[in-house]
């Protein structure tokens, strides 16, 4: 599977995720999917469960190996033949995925921001919305 982003044609600009089934181009909604990095979270969401709570380290560990793992494979899942690797997704999904980072508490996540984890979490709520209604791909 593809995680290039198709631009919708000028004349059907979709920014609420409503597509002319004639387009070929992504929606905001099919953006929203292929933007966001399921296979870090998902390494990620495993892999903190093996790591003890008195080695934080290792959490950090798991999360550079994690950022690594999603430029790699977006890396190779957004090029095609004759196009190079899109690589305002790849950077879009590695931010993604260290907001992402910041909405966890410990002991799952890798930073205590203590009482200001909420700023975390709007952080990646406004990144998430809105990077997707203003990368449009090729």
């Amino acid at each position: 599977m593809s995680l290039r982003i198709k631009r919708l044609p000028e004349d059907n600009p979709s920014l609420i995720g409503v597509r002319n089934s004639h387009a070929d181009g992504d929606s905001w909604s099919a953006r929203l999917v292929k933007l966001m990095p399921a296979e870090a979270l998902a390494c990620y969401g495993a892999g903190h469960t093996l790591v003890p709570e008195n080695k934080p380290e290792a959490l950090l560990g798991l999360a550079v190996f994690c950022l690594l793992l999603t430029g790699w494979l977006r890396y190779h899942a957004t090029r095609t033949e004759g196009a190079a690797p899109q690589l305002g997704a790849i950077a879009i999904a590695m931010v993604s995925f260290a907001l992402w980072l910041l909405t966890l508490p410990v002991p799952a996540g890798p930073f205590d921001l203590g009482d200001n984890r909420y700023l975390g979490a709007l952080l990646a709520l406004g990144w998430t919305t809105l990077v997707t209604s203003v990368y449009r791909g090729d």
